[in-house]
C-alpha cells in the first residue's frame, strides 16, 4: 500500500469514527450476532432491523436457543421485516450450527458457505465483523465507491471480481478491516450515493478519479504532474 492509499484508508476510518452511523449489531459483535444481523438485513432496511435486533438476540442469545425456538413465536418476531421464508431459513441455519459445529458459528469460509442461506457476502461479513479477520467484502455500494475512486467501469459481476477485490485493498486498513468496511458501507449510504453524490463531503475525494472529474484535478493527479 503506497502512502496515498495509506492516507485514504486513514482518512476514511477517521471520517467514520466521527460521522459513521451507529447500529446495535455493530456493538458487542460475535460471529453469531453478525450472522443473525446479516440474515435480517438481507433485502431489508437497516432501520427496520434496528427495531427488532436487540429483542431478537436477547430472546435467542445463541444458536442453540435459536434452534430450539418455537416456529410461530419466531415468525411473529420476524413478521415486521417481511420475507416470510427467512423464518424457516434462520431456524434451519441455527440447527445446522448446533448439529455440525457444536453450537458455535465457525470462523472458516468454507464452513460458513456450507450453511443454508450463506453466500460470499455473508461469509465475508462474519469473518470480518465477527471473527476479526480480513476478507474481501463487496456489495453494490462498495463496488460503486471502488469504481469511482479508481476510475474503472463496474458491472453486475464486479462483486465477484478478483480485480475489484484487489482494488479494495487500497481503501481497507488491514489492521482494522471492520472499521474500514463500516466506513465504506456508510460512505456509500451517506456520501457516495448512486445519484447526486456529495463529493465535497467525501474524506477520500483527493484521490478519487470521479471527484476529480466533477471538481477539478485531484491532489494525486496534481502530484503526478509536478
Amino acid at each position: 500500500m503506497d502512502s496515498g492509499n495509506v492516507d485514504a484508508s486513514l482518512n476514511l476510518r477517521n471520517w467514520w469514527l466521527a460521522r459513521g452511523r451507529r447500529f446495535p449489531w455493530r456493538e458487542n459483535r460475535t460471529p453469531y450476532r453478525v450472522l443473525v444481523s446479516e440474515v435480517l438485513l438481507h433485502r431489508t432496511r437497516a432501520g427496520s432491523v434496528a427495531r427488532i435486533y436487540e429483542r431478537f438476540v436477547e430472546r435467542y442469545p445463541s444458536p442453540a436457543a435459536l434452534a430450539a425456538a418455537d416456529d410461530s413465536e419466531l415468525a411473529e418476531m420476524l413478521r415486521p421485516l417481511g420475507l416470510r421464508w427467512r423464518t424457516e431459513l434462520i431456524g434451519r441455519m441455527a440447527r445446522e450450527i448446533v448439529e455440525r459445529f457444536g453450537g458455535e458459528v465457525p470462523c472458516d469460509r468454507d464452513a460458513l458457505l456450507s450453511l443454508p442461506g450463506v453466500g460470499d457476502y455473508i461469509a465475508s461479513a462474519v469473518l470480518v465483523f465477527g471473527c476479526g479477520k480480513f476478507a474481501p467484502l463487496l456489495d453494490t455500494n462498495i463496488v460503486r465507491i471502488i469504481a469511482r475512486y479508481h476510475g474503472v467501469p463496474a458491472s453486475d459481476g464486479s462483486r465477484r471480481s478478483a480485480r475489484f477485490a484487489e482494488l479494495l485493498s487500497d481503501l481497507v486498513d488491514p489492521s482494522d478491516p471492520a472499521a474500514s468496511y463500516y466506513a465504506l458501507i456508510d460512505l456509500g449510504a451517506l456520501v457516495c450515493r448512486p445519484h447526486r453524490p456529495r463529493c465535497g463531503e467525501c474524506p477520500i475525494r483527493d484521490g478519487c478519479h470521479y471527484a476529480a472529474g466533477r471538481t477539478g484535478m485531484s491532489s494525486r493527479a496534481r502530484s503526478a504532474c509536478r
